[in-house]
């Protein structure tokens, strides 16, 4: 069962804010991604111990599957809004996880038990409102996801009588840009 914490940490030259879930540094507010964030909430929580990956995206993402390159590209994201290319603070322990290894003190951090959003009908996904129930009164989470299956318009004609790796060069130049758009919205690709 995880416990959402309100308060704040600091670390470095860094505060977490768990109230406004924002991060902000020396230079004022760094952007970062909801799944970034609680990447490095979940890192700060846990700081000086080895997280192995398994860990880490079951605690980010519960119940979804998910590739490792969803997990290491809110590693990387994190990186960069720290300025730690050199991996100074959160280092990658090869083949056993990451490891928050600076120094985290927390500041009024209560621990508040989990909550879900409870949808009422249909109309709520016109109006985004939702009332907050604890966990203990209901027996199951629901959530709504958007599935979104692409296909390139005749890509199987225009590829059927070339060479398999003149092909993949084609894909090569629209699968990023197609996985740029999942991304964008922490969208997993299956």
């Amino acid at each position: 069962m995880t416990m959402m914490a309100l308060g704040s940490l600091r670390f470095a030259s860094f505060t977490l804010d768990l109230d406004r879930l924002s991060l902000s540094g020396p230079s004022g507010l760094v952007e970062l991604r909801p799944k970034s964030f609680d990447v490095l909430r979940h890192l700060l929580h846990h700081a000086g111990r080895v997280i192995d990956k398994e860990e880490m995206i079951q605690a980010v993402w519960p119940g979804v599957t998910v590739t490792d390159e969803s997990l290491t590209r809110c590693i990387s994201e994190v990186r960069r809004a720290l300025g730690d290319e050199s991996q100074r603070i959160i280092k990658t322990i090869p083949k056993r996880g990451y490891l928050f290894d600076t120094p985290v003190s927390a500041r009024d951090v209560t621990v508040l038990p989990p909550a879900v959003k409870v949808v009422r009908s249909a109309d709520h996904l016109r109006e985004p409102e939702a009332e907050m129930v604890d966990r203990d009164v209901v027996s199951h989470d629901r959530e709504y996801v958007t599935v979104l299956c692409t296909e390139l318009k005749e890509s199987l004609e225009r590829i059927a009588r070339r060479d398999p790796e003149e092909a993949l060069k084609i894909f090569k130049v629209v699968l990023p840009l197609m996985m740029q758009a999942f991304h964008q919205y922490d969208g997993t690709i299956n």
